[in-house]
């Protein structure tokens, strides 16, 4: 081959190469262009179909898009508002503090929830919340903002408080490119953050299967976390709160919203605890319902302080926003668990080893009065009020010397100064090679629990206070007692003597019979008098637990047999059937004295109220249980049953009317109790009207 033809062979050769080149860089190029086209087609989607009234102008207020919720609302089309200034559509009323609020954005660069009247094509207005989120160049110079607008002219005229804030539109476009190695990177975060979290965690599928937990959770129920995924939530659900489980879990297919609940949790060895239930959807990239990540906040102390406390039940109502789709080229795994961080109700902020923020959620930020771009940068410190300063030091060295988040209230300063307790739990972040880096931490809002605590000690004080009070008035009562017994009982003992020696002839001579009954009148009333004087000394014995107790050997049998013997002529007046049914050999280790002043008030009690002639009276005793069973019963007029409650009370009458037939001060059955109740027995009545009265008590052997 000649020289010109090697020079032809190559060039051939080099123009293929050349054009091969061309289409793969050409392919390349269009793959690219459809991928970002792919891009700017969702971010379309995003943006007309995000909820709310949302609008992008530049520095000067031209409108440079808008949503179509936004266009329906004003009644104009988009092309009709493009290019127009957004004082086109601001009422006259709101003319003047929309403007200064313009103009203090392009100052400031903040603008968050300032009402604002429109007004509509049509010409009717309405009152808009607006908020805005600035965008800048790659310079980084303010070139305009995506607002957005929450028409309140519903809550405006209700005069209602306003119940939520306006949830702020937080859109980053940042470049369209990133490498695989910073998407894992983020997923990792945000993995960990998942993991990490001291507040119980759980995704199930919308059959209640679950998918995925955090270690909190798994640790909580008494799993592993291997053992926890593809249990259905009914297998971590007490049986009380089954049928609310499968409520919520329908509920939520039907509208997609998970609305707050309390569920009683099932662990692993079968013990139980209350949660408060709240979380958000999860949809695929076609916008389909595919699960839902819950959140269970563990209830136990807050629901024990509530028993305990005796104050109406307040759950802990913690609800997770709806959550906006942020940038497209996040990954799923990414988004998931930064919107899990970002919108959960509790408190969480991200830390350094020396206790610097790098993150923290909108609810910490919210509860401190900062934004969150103040927030982050700033020291722990900065935000703990001067009273916990040195718990905050000392809770920061601990953690770093054992990797453990303890459990400690720690008092939070906010930004204008005033100050909150809260509940302080967390966990270790590690890097990837085992290295601690950080901790998350949670901070419960422990204002409500403080509030209570320190009333119930206040409420405790003013009790203290009143049972002083009650016991000097009970000292009263017993020293007024004992003075009045001793006071009448001093005459009664020469009245008693002086009747004895008035029936000696010796004294005044024979007494005729009207003198003769007056003296029978004065000793039986005294003798009354002298038994009402000792039944108010026993009362007051009782209730001071000074009575004293002679504790020997006793012979049932045959105190049952001379009780009856004793008491046969008491009988005779009414001629009432006595009969001592007491067949077995009883013997007891207790006090004589005081068994037979329990059966002779019962006795003679039963005297007063059963019928003359036809009266029947039957006492016994036997061995019931390893103790003594006493009965008295009668066939007298029986005791209601809305008044047998009383009976043994101080005082108590079942007849308390002027004209009542039978005597007594109503002490004596309280007397009976208090007596049996100190030799370790019971009392107790069974009767009704008209039927006749068992009375029983037992005494150990």
């Amino acid at each position: 081959m000649n020289g010109k033809s090697l020079a032809a062979s190559t060039k051939k050769k080099v123009d293929k190469l050349q054009r091969q080149f061309k289409t793969i860089k050409k392919t390349g190029t269009i793959k690219k262009e459809l991928e970002i086209s792919s891009l700017k087609k969702k971010y379309r989607i995003f943006y007309d179909e995000l909820p709310g009234l949302l609008h992008t102008i530049d520095i000067d207020g031209n409108i440079l898009d808008c949503n179509r919720e936004y266009a329906e609302t004003f009644g104009y089309s988009k092309e009709e508002l493009i290019g127009k200034s957004v004082f086109t559509f601001v009422a006259e009323e709101g003319r003047q503090a929309f403007h200064d609020s313009f103009e203090a954005w392009k100052k400031t660069g903040r603008v968050k929830n300032k009402p604002v009247w429109f007004k509509k094509k049509n010409g009717t207005k309405f009152l808009g919340l607006v908020s805005a989120n600035n965008l800048y160049d790659e310079n980084g110079k303010m070139i305009g903002s995506n607002t957005l607008i929450k028409d309140i002219t519903e809550i405006h005229d209700a005069r209602s408080e306003l119940e939520e804030s306006q949830k702020e539109l937080q859109v980053q476009v940042k470049q369209l490119e990133r490498t695989n190695h910073r998407l894992l990177e983020a997923e990792q975060k945000y993995k960990n953050l998942y993991d990490k979290t001291p507040t119980l965690l759980r995704t199930i599928t919308t059959e209640g299967v679950l998918t995925d937990c955090n270690e909190s959770y798994a640790r909580a129920l008494g799993y592993t976390k291997e053992e926890a995924l593809g249990m259905s939530v009914y297998d971590h659900t007490a049986e009380r709160s089954v049928e609310d489980m499968k409520n919520n879990l329908e509920q939520w297919k039907k509208t997609h919203e998970t609305l707050p609940a309390e569920i009683w949790l099932k662990r692993k060895n079968g013990s139980i605890f209350p949660t408060m239930l709240s979380g958000t959807s999860l949809y695929d990239e076609h916008g389909k319902l595919i699960g839902r990540t819950l959140a269970l906040t563990d209830m136990t102390e807050i629901y024990e302080a509530r028993t305990k406390l005796e104050v109406h039940e307040k759950h802990l109502q913690q609800q997770l926003s709806q959550v906006q789709k942020s940038n497209d080229l996040l990954t799923v795994a990414e988004k998931r668990y930064r919107i899990l961080y970002e919108k959960t109700p509790v408190l969480l902020r991200t830390i350094t080893t020396e206790g610097i923020l790098t993150d923290c959620n909108e609810s910490y930020a919210r509860a401190l009065g900062y934004t969150k771009e103040e927030a982050i940068g700033m020291s722990i410190y900065d935000h703990t009020a001067t009273r916990s300063i040195d718990d905050m030091k000392n809770n920061l060295e601990q953690w770093k010397e054992s990797h453990q988040v303890l459990h400690k209230e720690i008092w939070m300063k906010r930004k204008d100064g005033s100050i909150f307790p809260s509940l302080l739990s967390g966990a270790s972040i590690y890097d990837e090679h085992g290295n601690v880096i950080g901790r998350t931490v949670a901070l419960t809002d422990m204002t409500e629990i403080y509030d209570t605590r320190k009333k119930l000690e206040e409420k405790e004080a003013r009790i203290r206070e009143q049972y002083e009070e009650l016991k000097k008035i009970d000292t009263s009562k017993e020293e007024f007692t004992s003075m009045i017994s001793h006071e009448l009982k001093t005459p009664l003992t020469p009245i008693m003597g002086w009747c004895q020696a008035l029936r000696s002839p010796k004294i005044l001579g024979q007494l005729n019979p009207k003198q003769a009954q007056a003296l029978n009148a004065i000793e039986t009333n005294a003798i009354k008098l002298k038994e009402l004087v000792g039944d108010m000394l026993d009362a007051q014995k009782l209730d001071m637990k000074k009575m004293k107790f002679d504790h020997k050997d006793v012979d049932v049998t045959e105190m049952m047999y001379y009780l009856a013997e004793n008491l046969r002529s008491t009988m005779d007046p009414k001629h009432i059937e006595f009969v001592n049914s007491t067949s077995e050999k009883l013997t007891l280790k207790s006090d004589k004295s005081r068994l037979e002043q329990v059966l002779n008030n019962i006795i003679l009690n039963a005297v007063d109220f059963v019928p003359a002639n036809t009266g029947k009276i039957e006492i016994s005793a036997e061995n019931k249980n390893g103790k003594v069973l006493f009965t008295v019963k009668d066939n007298g007029m029986g005791i209601p049953k809305d008044k047998q409650g009383r009976l043994f009370t101080q005082f108590y009458q079942l007849d308390t009317s002027a004209t009542r037939k039978h005597g007594g001060s109503g002490l004596g059955l309280s007397i009976c109790k208090g007596i049996v109740n100190a030799l370790g027995g019971e009392i107790w009545v069974e009767s009704d009207a008209g039927t006749g009265a068992s009375f029983y008590f037992t005494i150990p052997k």
